[in-house]
């Protein structure tokens, strides 16, 4: 029989997760000053699907990252709501 899992390991295993989603977020908030220095007028885009300007293409990127950190930042902000009380589960010894 396996022994049951102790709750003490799944509070790290979701820090666990929650530090990976942080390493995303500091990805993407790099990526976003990455698009951020790029000028519009140095930029060009291809031929294929609707026209396009390069300023659009920009700030249609810009403007998703937003959203993406947006909603890291909550996902981040809902793992204390895990994290806060599992952090009191314990397994009594018998």
């Amino acid at each position: 029989m396996s022994e049951p899992v102790q709750p003490s390991d799944l509070y790290f295993r979701l820090q666990d997760a929650l530090g990976a989603l942080r390493d995303v977020r500091r990805t993407v908030a790099e990526i976003s000053r990455e698009y951020a220095d790029l000028d519009a007028t140095e930029l060009a885009v291809d031929t294929l699907g609707d026209a396009l300007s390069p300023a659009d293409a920009l700030g249609r990127t810009r403007d998703g990252l937003d959203g993406v950190a947006r909603t890291l930042d909550a996902v981040d902000d809902a793992f204390d709501s895990a994290l806060s009380p599992s952090s009191r589960l314990l397994r009594p010894s018998t």
